[in-house]
């Protein structure tokens, strides 16, 4: 509808020519998003990444939408026009109020979840839940097989948020926890199950499909007892349960904290602007 609008905006001659600079505008910003749709870039720890189009589909809408305003500043003189054309005009008005308003409600009400893409995983319902509730309920998932390489990767809080993926691809491996995961799946080792422990996991998973010579030792451990899991994933949880993780109590973060704190009303104070005194005063 906004595109309609802005198109019947071309016909009044008064702002024909502003209006005509908006599509311009318009044409520019679809041709420059254009190739942005179509192209992909390969980021670390995601396979590759379309480009965001937001900021010029926002610009689009922008431009449309001052096109609509330019023509209708137009209309002041509305009822010297044929009845037809103005009967024409109320109903698209009518409809371009109406189109956002229906839109509105139906996302408000129900059309919300509807629009939800829960990211796959290879971790159960009731173990993520779990890892939300505490840092110390974490899971280690398990990728892979002892021929091809094993990789591993845990399941802490919510999970990986928008970014932390190129995060963890730069992160250097970690050698201790590497060597406890190795001498647990190449052998039953109580021990590396302890440590895991001390680490904050409660449950390991393994993913489909599952190496049978992992799952063989890990069934053999002393200390892992098998967990429901999806069909052709593998699960252990880990007892005893472990404690309660140690926070972070870094001084340079609370320091950090303090100067955005005061930083925030001495910035807001700054911009304020000047205040002049009259003369009679």
């Amino acid at each position: 509808m906004l595109p309609v609008l802005a198109v019947l905006a071309l016909v009044p001659r008064a702002t024909r020519i502003p209006v005509l600079v908006c599509w311009l505008v318009a044409a520019v910003t679809a041709a420059a998003a254009v190739p942005l749709a179509v192209m992909s870039i390969d980021l670390p720890g995601v396979a590759s990444q379309q480009p965001g189009v937001s900021s010029a589909l926002l610009l689009l809408h922008a431009a449309w939408i001052t096109a609509a305003v330019l023509g209708g500043l137009s209309l002041r003189h509305l009822g010297d026009l044929p009845k037809p054309l103005q009967a024409g005009l109320a109903v698209t008005g009518v409809a371009a109020v109406t189109a956002p308003l229906v839109g509105l409600v139906w996302f408000a009400g129900w059309g919300g979840e509807r629009l939800t893409d829960p990211p796959e995983s290879d971790v159960p319902v009731y173990m993520a839940q779990r890892a939300e509730r505490a840092p110390e309920d974490g899971v280690l998932v398990l990728r892979g097989s002892v021929a091809e390489g094993l990789r591993y990767d845990v399941h802490r809080g919510d999970g990986p948020t928008v970014g932390e993926d190129e995060i963890a691809a730069l992160t250097p491996e970690d050698p201790e926890i590497t060597e406890v995961i190795r001498s647990l799946v190449t052998a039953p080792d109580s021990e590396a199950v302890a440590e895991l422990s001390d680490r904050g996991i409660l449950y390991i998973v393994q993913a489909a499909p599952a190496d049978g010579a992992v799952s063989a030792n890990l069934d053999a451990t002393s200390g892992l007892v098998q967990a429901s899991s999806e069909r052709g994933t593998r699960s252990w949880q880990v007892t005893p349960e472990p404690q309660s993780l140690q926070e972070d109590g870094s001084w340079s973060r609370w320091i950090l904290l303090l100067v955005q704190a005061i930083s925030i009303p001495v910035l807001a104070v700054l911009s304020l602007p000047p205040l002049r005194r009259s003369r009679d005063e």
